[in-house]
């Protein structure tokens, strides 16, 4: 107890004395900033990080918007691209059927074998993957009838094989003028009437999908529902005309919306609530729809579902009691709609946790270095303090003392003139203090303005960096976009001469030529692969020597050699002049290469004019190259087309529509091979007056090299 007295006694006066008050002053002027401060940068926190947490939203809502139209684009483009091969696969089965009765064929070794059920239909029971034929209980079985149901056995093959090639059809048939039909798979008809799923009083002609073909024009398909009684199903069906005018019946498709909406259903959306529906034109109904979208359905009215249909911007609309961004598509095949829903909370929702969680981390954070910093400053001011009263009151209590021994009257006691000497010492210390601080922001000045100038300096790096890498970019684009181009070329190069290949292959095997002809088709195949084997190794030629692989192999020759070893290859065709300058310098070449560059072009010469042109091959010089000439007096090329001749798979419109066999490639790989050597190739040329391609290549001399 005595203890904590002493310890209160020494407190109060503590703050009694200078060494106190000036404590007390020092914290009370230091922690009030602090304090403001500190409030200051929270609010001034808060608010920046709301500003930017609701345009990060907005950013963010956009962003994630565009990605779903993009998305769902591609869908529609797929859903688009399926309908199309449907489309396409059952003009031909429609084709074909106008085709089986307009001509009196019948199948062989096919009779029909219908049974008469008591509820008065017709089915036949067979066996095997086949199709199978039947008739409602109203009609007769009259000759007419099955003359047409024997007919349409020859369309058997054709529905076998559109139903293996697409999964999502259900059954292909043929319905006749008086609801006969056959269809494939086949059908038991006794087992559906057992099942209840079939009726013997049909009248099919009566359906939707019959009365709406029957009644389109011809070559022209309609999309609805094969009848009320059947969901998660429609139906492609188009009319068949005998001789393009009578009307014979109806080729239908039931297409199964599972299978055929199979990705469409089964694809997920990173929003966890977020779901697709597919909407049907004209009748604008809910044909399909993902799980997730159960719960929604009912609040699709027809006002709703209205004005999605009408819509093809991003919608948003509160269903369910949440606020949802709609984004709508049109399959243009059937006009109908892809609908996507996504939830505009779950959008954001992300964004504002992540704000939420920083700004409550930031406070937190804050405030701990707040009250650390406030613990350091009190903790250095009341150091200072004493040792400011410790040290600034010595002079004060020296000269107290004095006067106190005057006051004593101790006159034997000298008092030094302290004042004085204290006050000295105040202003040379005040002075070396100011000249510190001003040597400190000297010091500073000249710090920042050396990390301005290198931060400078930095940027403009990363800005030459920056334009690197755009260069960059921009030269792997091209390269992407010179690859695919290339393919797409070597793809419709390749595709016809394999097209026929595989045609004249396929009728010799299904014997339709004649063992006379056999010889003659063989050579036409021979004929292909051979185009098809130069055209494989142009590419592989041209691939070589454009990634400058080890293929050159230069040696130095007397250039009149050279070129009077090309017009011995070239003698044997008279319209060909060769004419070369004496006392030519030597080359550095590849004999093999450049011997193919000229050749190429004396070819291309050939190929391009007409009979008996003359070729003119003019070698001559100057002080640092070799200047080859070869001249025709073809067809000449289009002044549009020179500046890509060069290019491979490059052919002039004349060119391509003529009989010349050629790939595009030659003047490509003639190109490359001049470059290598280290040369040019100029062209020049006049429609029905000729062309001239100059090779300028340069000389080799006393172990130089002159290049232009």
């Amino acid at each position: 107890m005595k203890k904590f007295n002493r310890y209160k006694f020494r407190l109060k006066r503590l703050f009694f004395t200078f060494r106190g008050r000036m404590l007390g002053t020092f914290l009370l002027l230091s922690i009030c900033p602090l304090i403001f401060i500190f409030f200051f940068a929270i609010y001034s926190s808060e608010k920046a990080l709301s500003i930017s947490g609701n345009r990060i939203n907005n950013i963010l809502l956009d962003y994630v918007i565009f990605l779903h139209r993009e998305n769902l684009t591609k869908q529609t483009e797929i859903i688009n691209e399926k309908i199309s091969s449907i489309k396409k696969q059952v003009h031909v089965v429609q084709a074909e059927a106008e085709d089986v009765f307009s001509n009196p064929l019948l199948p062989k070794d096919y009779h029909l074998s219908l049974q008469k059920e008591k509820e008065g239909y017709y089915w036949e029971d067979i066996k095997g993957d086949v199709s199978n034929v039947g008739m409602s209980s109203p009609l007769e079985l009259t000759k007419d009838i099955k003359y047409k149901l024997l007919k349409s056995k020859l369309l058997e093959k054709e529905f076998i094989q559109i139903y293996n090639q697409e999964k999502s059809i259900s059954r292909i048939y043929y319905m006749g003028t008086q609801s006969y039909w056959r269809i494939y798979p086949k059908e038991n008809v006794k087992e559906s009437r057992e099942k209840g799923r079939y009726k013997p009083y049909y009248d099919f002609t009566t359906w939707p999908f019959y009365t709406l073909a029957a009644s389109a024009k011809r070559n022209h398909e309609v999309w609805t529902k094969p009848s009320n009684e059947v969901d998660n199903m429609f139906t492609l069906s188009m009319p068949i005309f005998e001789n393009k005018s009578d009307f014979k019946g109806v080729i239908g498709v039931d297409i199964s919306v599972p299978k055929f909406l199979d990705k469409f259903l089964n694809f997920r959306f990173k929003e966890p609530s977020a779901y697709a529906i597919l909407i049907s034109s004209p009748d604008h109904k809910i044909i399909a729809s993902q799980q997730k979208a159960q719960k929604d359905l009912r609040y699709f009215t027809t006002n709703v579902i209205q004005k999605l249909y009408d819509s093809e911007q991003p919608l948003f609309m509160k269903i369910n009691h949440s606020e949802k961004i709609i984004l709508v598509s049109t399959v243009k095949e059937t006009n109908g709609k892809i609908v996507y829903v996504i939830p505009k909370k779950e959008i954001i929702s992300s964004v504002k946790s992540s704000i939420e969680n920083q700004l409550g981390t930031y406070i937190r954070t804050f405030t701990i270095q707040f009250i650390c910093l406030l613990i350091t400053i009190i903790c250095i001011l009341v150091a200072v303090t004493f040792m400011i009263w410790k040290h600034y009151s010595k002079p004060f209590n020296e000269v107290l003392q004095g006067i106190s021994s005057i006051s004593s009257e101790k006159f034997q006691v000298r008092i030094k003139d302290q004042r004085l000497e204290e006050f000295q010492l105040f202003t040379q210390s005040f002075n070396m203090m100011a000249k510190k601080i001003d040597d400190l922001i000297t010091n500073y000045k000249l710090l920042n303005l050396y990390l301005e100038e290198k931060v400078s300096d930095r940027t403009t790096k990363l800005y030459i960096a920056n334009e690197t890498l755009k260069q960059t970019n921009d030269k792997l684009i091209t390269m992407e976009k010179t690859r695919r181009a290339m393919f797409a070329n070597i793809a419709h190069d390749l595709k016809t001469p394999i097209t026929v290949v595989l045609g004249y292959i396929e009728a010799i095997n299904d014997k339709m030529i004649n063992s006379e002809q056999i010889d003659e088709y063989l050579h036409r195949i021979h004929k292909h692969l051979y185009s098809i084997n130069n055209l494989v190794k142009g590419v592989y030629e041209l691939n070589h020597v454009e990634m400058s692989e080890q293929v050159f192999h230069y040696q130095i020759v007397q250039a009149n050699e050279f070129f009077m070893h090309v017009e011995d290859l070239l003698k044997h065709d008279s319209n060909i002049h060769v004419y070369v300058e004496e006392k030519l310098p030597s080359l550095k070449i590849d004999i093999k290469y450049l011997e193919r560059a000229i050749l190429n072009l004396v070819e291309n010469s050939i190929k391009y004019s007409n009979s008996n042109t003359p070729i003119v091959i003019n070698v001559s010089s100057d002080r640092t190259q070799i200047v080859v000439s070869v001249r025709d007096y073809g067809w000449g090329i289009p002044h549009e087309d020179l500046p890509y001749i060069f290019d491979r798979f490059y052919r002039v419109d004349r060119a391509r529509n003529s009989s010349k066999a050629g790939n595009g490639l030659g003047l490509s790989i003639v190109k490359e091979i001049i470059y290598a050597h280290g040369g040019t190739i100029e062209v020049q040329s006049e429609l029905e007056k000729g062309t001239e391609f100059v090779i300028k290549l340069p000389i080799y001399d006393n172990e130089r090299v002159y290049v232009r």
